[in-house]
This record gives structure tokens, C-alpha cells and sequence, in this order.
């Protein structure tokens, strides 16, 4: 598991290891802070992120919802991770 702060950006999207979409106790898809002024680290539905699939390549993916185990879906709509 990766904690939140040790994710890097590329430009304003978090890049996440792909590993943690898959594992619903990672920072990831802790659910976030959606009160006005909250840091909102964490996963909300419809944000998106960067995927490192660990040979140099990214993927993007939107979340479906905020809960921890709700899916994560690629932009072209080809494939869903589903954390467990």
C-alpha cells in the first residue's frame, strides 16, 4: 500500500502505481474530503488519474464512485479495475 503523500503528479493528475487501484486499502481509494476547503486527497467519483504500469507506459482512469471497492474505469471505456 502507498501512502496518499508519496504519490507524484504529472501536471495535475496523480500517478498512481497500478497495483493500488486494484487493492481498496490504499491511499487511493481511501474516500476523500469533499467538505469546502478540505484537502480532497482522496478518491471521489469522477476524478481521474494516471495509471504507471511499471514499462514506462500510462493509462487514465476515471473513478465510478467514492466508495473504497467502486470501480475504476479507463477513459476509452475498454476495461475496469475493481478494488478489492
Amino acid at each position: 500500500m502507498t501512502n496518499n503523500s508519496s504519490y507524484t503528479l504529472i501536471g495535475n493528475r496523480t500517478v498512481v502505481p497500478s497495483a493500488d487501484l486494484s487493492d481498496a486499502t490504499s491511499a487511493i481509494n481511501v474516500k476523500g474530503d469533499t467538505r469546502k476547503g478540505a484537502p480532497s486527497s482522496g478518491k471521489r467519483a469522477g476524478m481521474s488519474i494516471l495509471s504507471d504500469q511499471g514499462d514506462g507506459t500510462y493509462k487514465e482512469y476515471i473513478a465510478l464512485g467514492a466508495a473504497a471497492t467502486d470501480k475504476w474505469q479507463l477513459v476509452d471505456g475498454s476495461s475496469q479495475v475493481t478494488p478489492s
